[in-house]
């Protein structure tokens, strides 16, 4: 499967060049005009000083970008509100450009780019209202995801959609493949590791790809509004009860006052006051320098990935942690589920361990997960991870239990399932509900 170089330099918004000047003026009017037409405001650009919060001062509903989220060409780009851009995600604008409507959130590890097919014209990324864009999912434009005003609507973790469509309400499953010029129609999902190559597929489930969705999906719904409300949060963390200012170089005196430290490295989440589901933690290492019972909290914005809120390592100190855990890997305890590692062998780059509300995750010693991987729960149950389990290279897992010394293929997919002590699933496997229902198929 190939996948865009993730390689280049992280967007870091405190040696931006720009941060003493207007830079609203560069946007190309063409962005600014689209997301009026789209959504009856001309959104914000995520350029200093528009970073990490958009807009600047603190807004009613404010959009928030993580420090750690790579930006190129933010001029191109225009943000809505409650609109929220997780760990090392990355946005390229460049030959192109995108726009974004109201409470998306593009999770950690995700990449857009615009046009890098270089096609003329004014082409981009359109994300309407309500858009997940998950974890290590990959969009190429041009292409709509969503739609003003629509049903939320789901790209699953390490999918990709490429120079397609997802209408609102659409969903497309972790490690599926859209191919350019598909549209994946209201009420459908594409099916886990599934390649839609055609429109015939994309409409008709007899063909294997997709099936009808039935009813409302109640996890899509609670991600879209917590992530909206967790941008609102994490606003509040960096700046403080108020404002940084109402303009760039002025500031007003509170908690963090624009602080990135409270928002970078391993940190704290919001917290109760700011979140409404959540209470205030941050991140906990046992220390070599005290009895083994006792846990210390760690927090500096220059550790070597993110790990926030409740996660604590039970067997490592923050030192060798940070030894074992491989670069724009992201750690999120942030919705107020516990992550607990007892020790980590070795963690590749890129990967995500996020347990949504409702899901817990714990792992036990002598953890091995490959690059780009995706670990998650959510209100569905929780995950499990016995001693010595050995995770793929982008695979995705959430909601299951695995047992000790169990391996997971590359590029498989488990959810929801029991697997067996010793036991491997290969590469490629989709496993749900404790039954083979398919292969990633790309």
């Amino acid at each position: 499967m190939k996948r865009p170089d993730r390689r280049a330099r992280d967007y870091r918004p405190a040696t931006e060049s720009l941060e003493t000047r207007t830079v609203l003026s560069l946007t190309p009017p063409y962005v600014e005009f689209l997301h009026n037409a789209l959504y009856g405001s001309l959104g914000s650009q995520p350029v200093r000083p528009n970073t990490p919060v958009a807009p600047f001062a603190t807004p009613a509903n404010p959009s928030f970008f993580d420090p750690t989220v790579r930006i190129v060409a933010g001029t191109r780009m225009a943000f809505g509100t409650r609109d929220y851009v997780a760990p090392f995600a990355s946005l390229d604008a460049r030959n192109g450009f995108i726009v974004a409507g109201t409470s998306t959130t593009i999770q950690d590890n995700a990449t857009l780019i615009a046009n890098p097919s270089k096609i003329a014209g004014n082409v981009g990324i359109i994300l309407g209202d309500n858009v997940v864009i998950g974890a290590g999912a990959i969009v190429i434009g041009p292409g709509q995801i969503g739609s003003p005003g629509g049903a939320p609507t789901l790209i699953g973790a390490n999918a990709v959609v490429d120079r397609a469509s997802v209408q609102a309400g659409a969903q497309v499953g972790a490690l599926a493949r859209v191919e350019p010029g598909v549209a994946i129609l209201t009420g459908f999902r594409v099916l886990p590791g599934a390649d839609v190559t055609n429109e015939a597929e994309a409409t008709n489930p007899a063909l294997g790809k997709v099936v009808k969705l039935v009813g409302t999906d109640l996890v899509l719904a609670q991600i879209v509004s917590d992530n909206a409300t967790l941008a609102v949060g994490y606003t509040a963390l960096y700046q403080g009860v108020a404002a940084t200012g109402p303009n760039a170089g002025t500031t007003v005196a509170t908690v963090f006052n624009g602080s990135l430290a409270p928002v970078s490295g391993a940190s704290q989440n919001p917290g109760a006051t700011n979140v409404t589901f959540e209470t205030s933690a941050s991140p906990k290492f046992f220390s070599p320098f005290d009895s083994l019972t006792k846990l210390r909290t760690y927090t500096s914005p220059f550790y070597p990935f993110r790990a926030i809120g409740s996660v604590t390592f039970t067997g490592n100190d923050p030192f060798s942690v940070a030894r074992q855990v491989g670069r724009r890997t992201s750690i999120r305890g942030d919705e107020d589920q516990p992550i607990t590692i007892a020790s980590i062998k070795s963690i590749g780059q890129s990967v995500t361990i996020h347990g949504y509300r409702g899901g817990r995750i714990t792992a036990g010693t002598g953890l091995v997960v490959g690059n780009a991987a995706v670990l998650t729960a959510n209100s569905t149950g929780n995950l499990s991870i016995g001693n010595s389990v050995a995770i793929g290279n982008y695979a995705v897992v959430n909601a299951s239990t695995i047992g000790n010394g169990a391996t997971i293929g590359a590029l498989s997919y488990v959810a929801n399932s029991t697997v067996p002590p010793g036991a491997t699933i290969a590469p490629g496997t989709v496993l749900v509900n404790n039954k083979v229902v398919g292969k990633v198929t790309y």
